[in-house]
């Protein structure tokens, strides 16, 4: 390491969020202080459910973390980017779960989805959702 690097850890849930760098010198009597603004963002993989989903179109996909996690504020799903206004909704059931219901699949909702959810840290899952075609 570098004279001016630095190392931080192990790091755990309380060490998350904005912190303030600070450096003091003293040259010829003239007290500074030099600081910089940092932000630690913890990020824990999560396993969803269902793991390895493969649904007909028409069928209704409901993803979620595969556990529930204690101090959740909030949850966000990241639609695949061929998709801008894919319509979803999030159930009342599994609220620490993250649980979005995404109504009628299409060929178009093949991809990689995720969610993003927010504690004490940040949690973060992907699933590829593969789309068979409906038999007629």
């Amino acid at each position: 390491m570098d004279a001016m690097d630095f190392m931080l850890g192990p790091l755990g849930e309380d060490d998350h969020g904005n912190w303030v760098l600070s450096a003091f010198t003293d040259l010829h009597g003239d007290a500074k202080e030099y600081f910089q603004v940092i932000t630690i963002e913890i990020i824990e993989k999560v396993p969803v459910e269902p793991q390895f989903p493969k649904l007909s179109e028409g069928s209704d996909f409901i993803l979620k973390f595969a556990y529930p996690i204690k101090y959740l504020e909030s949850c966000e799903l990241k639609v695949p980017k061929t998709l801008s206004d894919r319509y979803y909704t999030r159930t009342g059931n599994n609220v620490g779960s993250c649980e979005f219901i995404v109504p009628n699949i299409t060929r178009e909702d093949q991809e990689w989805w995720y969610i993003i959810g927010v504690g004490r840290i940040v949690y973060k899952t992907k699933v590829y959702l593969k789309v068979i075609n409906k038999k007629t």
